[in-house]
């Protein structure tokens, strides 16, 4: 294991016995990457003032500028257990002349945006409504017979504050012990997002919340939050899918830039030919603790099966994308229940204008000639 040390230097402990040290980041173009080390070619200085030079390595020859690192956020720390690894989360920076600090210029690295968002909900809470999408389900470790409790009293706490308990079910995870997993319904009061947080603290469950709202007419209309769920000393990571209520900052989809004016005009096109998200509930497949990446949509009456890369990274931000610039909901234009994401989507940058590419072919089919012409523009 890492210590962390006052500096916040952290060196590896040889008592531990994980194999490998994996970085988690996102590149310069806004892809997500990771570099994997032996954990045997740590020595004690390697992470010198908590920095890791990512331009010297091969695996990461997108960063180019000796200048730029990846500062370890030691928030992130967790083991992997199914690959015997320590995974950490790292945010992009740049060698100054006042030192290390964090490269603010590199706007579309999603951790960044993410810290600006928190902020802005904590200072503002201009919340209307809450959208649980595909990513989103609360999992919780239960034991044996406190199982049934355990969703009783979930389930009545849940009713008193007025929010929805859509589903639950009960998995068994490899470690034997039963994970439960539920979905929330859609939330629209201002503070719900807080009681939601309270009644999930006191019931010990380790949860993630997506907050979508509407804001005044001066900025985006909407703003997504994810946060990382940790459950059974294991991550399911989930990308951050949002963007900054401010003009300065763009919103990054799979390789696309949309400035300000751009993101107001997109979302007044789509809201037009849009259904109410309300009308939407997202699920995971039933056996996604086993990470077999495969999620359905559900439409009205209509499911939609969706296989997903190693990761599912892209997949999400691409199906987020569907709802975050003021799309209430998924269209009725969808003609198939069954749409193939494909093998690779995680390693390129979309390229809405190519009709080779599955995930121009979802957007096609759920949003229309008409949406993907637009999108082409932008």
């Amino acid at each position: 294991m890492f210590n962390f040390l006052e500096k916040e230097v952290f060196v590896l402990d040889k008592n531990e016995q994980f194999d490998f040290i994996t970085f988690r980041f996102f590149d310069i173009f806004g892809a997500y990457q990771d570099i994997t080390y032996s954990a045997h070619y740590f020595s004690d200085d390697f992470l010198q003032n908590n920095a890791v030079i990512a331009s010297s390595n091969s695996l990461t020859d997108c960063i180019s500028n000796k200048k730029i690192y990846l500062k370890p956020d030691l928030n992130t720390f967790f083991p992997d257990l199914l690959s015997n690894a320590i995974i950490i989360h790292c945010n992009i920076v740049v060698k100054s002349h006042e030192g290390v600090n964090l490269y603010n210029n590199l706007n579309h690295d999603p951790r960044y945006l993410a810290s600006r968002t928190d902020s802005y909900l904590l200072n503002s809470m201009k919340i209307d409504q809450i959208a649980f999408l595909i990513e989103l389900e609360f999992y919780a470790d239960i034991e044996g017979d406190l199982e049934d409790e355990f969703y009783n009293n979930l389930k009545s706490s849940f009713e008193k504050s007025n929010v929805e308990l859509v589903s639950y079910r009960k998995l068994e995870e490899p470690n034997k012990r039963l994970v439960g997993i539920f979905s929330l319904g859609i939330l629209n009061t201002a503070d719900t997002i807080e009681k939601v947080k309270y009644l999930l603290k006191k019931t010990g469950v380790h949860y993630q919340i997506v907050v979508s709202f509407e804001s005044n007419k001066k900025q985006p209309a909407r703003i997504i939050v994810n946060h990382v769920i940790y459950q059974n000393s294991r991550s399911i990571f989930h990308l951050n899918n949002f963007f900054t209520p401010t003009e300065e900052v763009t919103r990054y989809i799979g390789g696309i830039f949309y400035n300000y004016n751009q993101i107001i005009d997109l979302s007044k096109k789509l809201r037009q030919t849009s259904e109410n998200l309300r009308k939407i509930k997202f699920y995971y497949a039933e056996d996604l603790p086993s990470l077999k990446n495969h999620c359905k949509v559900m439409v009205n009456d209509l499911y939609i099966s969706i296989d997903l890369p190693a990761q599912g990274v892209n997949s999400y931000i691409l199906l987020a994308s569907l709802i975050i610039y003021g799309i209430d909901g998924i269209y009725e234009k969808i003609k198939c229940n069954e749409l193939d994401m494909g093998q690779g989507i995680l390693d390129q940058s979309l390229d809405f204008s190519s009709p080779s590419l599955t995930s121009f072919n979802l957007i096609h089919n759920v949003m229309g000639e008409e949406i993907v012409d637009l999108y082409k523009k932008v």
